[in-house]
């Protein structure tokens, strides 16, 4: 009796975890592109899409400017819907820990989704290739290059 217990206990749960897996992610859609300020490609940093709900996508720069967003492994792109977007890049001076010197590489209101003025509306029928242009006088903009 015991036994039989047991094989059903174990049997719900691998039923369970199978069936659940997956069914509650969220649409997502391929998310890459560049990211210049005043026509230059910036060489490091991080790019942000944080959408309505859910986990924020995130792409690190690298020195060409390109991008790849990931969420939950390596460029599977960012939750469908509106998405807000930052763009982090700063170099610090000396030691982070003992208060070392911060520089801005994009202007301050770029580092918050709050705050930068960009955004943009993934569809999940496409792959979207972004081209995201900063200025140093804090205008920006998106724009997805076909």
């Amino acid at each position: 009796m015991k036994a039989i217990v047991r094989l059903t206990i174990l049997s719900a749960v691998a039923i369970s975890a199978s069936s659940g897996c997956g069914s509650d992610a969220p649409e997502t859609a391929e998310v890459r592109g560049t990211v210049v300020i005043d026509g230059i490609p910036l060489e490091k940093g991080g790019v942000f899409l944080r959408p309505s709900h859910g986990r924020v996508g995130k792409g690190k720069i690298k020195s060409d400017g390109s991008f790849v967003i990931s969420m939950f492994s390596d460029g599977d792109g960012a939750i469908t819907g509106p998405a807000r977007i930052a763009v982090r890049a700063v170099t610090i001076a000396g030691n982070a820990r003992d208060g070392g010197e911060i520089t801005y590489l994009v202007p301050k209101a770029f580092t918050s989704e709050d705050t930068s003025g960009l955004s943009y509306d993934v569809s999940g029928d496409t792959a979207h290739i972004l081209k995201i242009e900063l200025a140093s006088d804090g205008t920006g903009q998106v724009t997805k290059v076909d």
